[in-house]
């Protein structure tokens, strides 16, 4: 069994040290590497004949062996601060290190294409063929020049037909909308608008770009460490549950040390249709550095819009949208989380706690006691927060904010 392992673990080293790039291999290996057996020995052996290194010098098992290994090539130096210790787990440690080397940059490439389905191959393409030199003489002998003068005429006759595709853009086809109303309750009354709750429907081709650009998208604002971290709504391995673990944490801290929690809990009215279109672009141009194509995309993708409402069958006439993020979207959630992120600037400034979840905003701070100043406070952080939205075509739901006193014990004036 051991002559086995050497033999396919000897055949593993010869095919991966031939890789470019960190090489990086570590495990239970179940060998003594720190004793004189011939397995130890054999093994020890064996990575030097690849020109390899093993790491760990402590014992990593309760018996007082080496087993669990870091192997590295010889002439590389990214393992720092290597340390081994007893975490009371099991019957091996833990071994930690940090590896020192950059994040590998991500090569940009340009994809091109042509809109083939609207080319008659069979009539324009090859009477074209026919009329070109390649069919009036003969291809040159020297391959190379061959080569070169094939894709020359082919290529001249796929731009004439087939142009390659600039623009960046998403068709018209795709951004209209279908509203169907639904009531809230089934014994609400019909004739108040209000107790319908209206669901927006967009073709299926639709969600899947909308699908593909947001995990780009999101990619791309974590990658350049933009998102803003006080956030559970529309984010990988957050929820509801997040945010209100978040909150409830912060605030039984604050009351155990004694303190008392002013907790502000902000709505805002309609904000995903409020949106205003050409400040977002403004905002992820300037705040996100989305620039060229990829910002003319963003902007065909939001103008241009439409929908229409349908009921039993019978559809009303189409409304252009001129503001709001696509509704029924997968992208215009993130969009919104986008052009409502400087709010996190300006409730940092009045030192304040704050937690983000869609269009709810959790504003909290602690206090000792009730004074003019704190009075001030909120005032002043409501006002800038006020100003921004009505500076963005957003509104405070009135109705819906609320202020929390949260304390332990009584709190006293001053």
């Amino acid at each position: 069994m051991c002559h086995c392992f050497f033999d396919e673990f000897a055949g593993y080293l010869a095919h991966i040290v031939t890789a470019s790039g960190h090489l990086l291999i570590v495990g239970d290996f179940n060998f003594h590497v720190d004793s004189q057996n011939s397995a130890g020995q054999r093994f020890n052996g064996l990575l030097h004949s690849f020109n390899l290194r093993q790491h760990v010098n402590d014992s990593t098992h309760k018996n007082g062996r080496t087993l669990d290994l870091v192997i590295t090539r010889e002439e590389q130096s990214f393992i720092k601060n290597l340390s081994v210790f007893d975490p009371a787990l099991s019957d091996h440690f833990m071994i930690q290190c940090n590896l020192d080397f950059c994040k590998p940059l991500v090569q940009d490439q340009m994809l091109s294409f042509r809109r083939l389905r609207a080319t008659d191959m069979d009539k324009s393409v090859s009477s074209d063929l026919e009329d070109s030199a390649l069919n009036r003489s003969p291809l040159n002998d020297d391959h190379p020049l061959a080569i070169d003068q094939l894709n020359s005429t082919l290529q001249s006759i796929m731009d004439n037909h087939a142009p390659i595709i600039h623009e960046a853009l998403i068709p018209n086809s795709l951004e209209t909308a279908l509203i169907i109303p639904l009531l809230k309750k089934t014994k609400l009354d019909t004739e108040d608008f209000k107790n319908f709750r209206s669901f927006s429907n967009l073709p299926f081709v639709s969600k899947l770009i909308d699908k593909s650009v947001a995990l780009q998208l999101v990619q791309y604002v974590d990658d350049n460490n933009l998102d803003e971290k006080l956030k559970s709504a529309y984010k990988k391995l957050h929820s509801t549950e997040t945010a209100l673990l978040r909150v409830h944490d912060d605030i039984l801290r604050t009351v155990d040390r004694g303190c008392t929690v002013v907790l502000l809990l902000l709505d805002l009215s309609a904000a995903f249709d409020t949106v205003d279109q050409g400040t977002l672009l403004h905002r992820l141009n300037t705040r996100f550095g989305i620039k060229g194509k990829v910002l003319a995309w963003f902007k065909s993708y939001l103008t241009d819009r439409s929908q229409f409402v349908g009921i039993n069958g019978s559809n009303s006439s189409h409304s252009d949208l001129m503001f709001g993020v696509p509704q029924g979207s997968v992208l215009g959630p993130i969009l919104y989380l986008l052009y409502t992120s400087p709010l996190g600037d300006i409730i940092r400034r009045h030192d304040m706690n704050f937690h983000f979840y869609a269009d709810d905003c959790q504003v909290f701070f602690s206090l000792d006691s009730v004074s003019s100043v704190t009075t001030m406070r909120i005032e002043d952080c409501l006002q800038d927060i006020g100003t921004w939205m009505s500076l963005n075509k957003l509104k405070l739901n009135c109705d819906k904010t609320e202020l929390l006193v949260i304390g332990s014990g009584n709190l006293s004036a001053s």
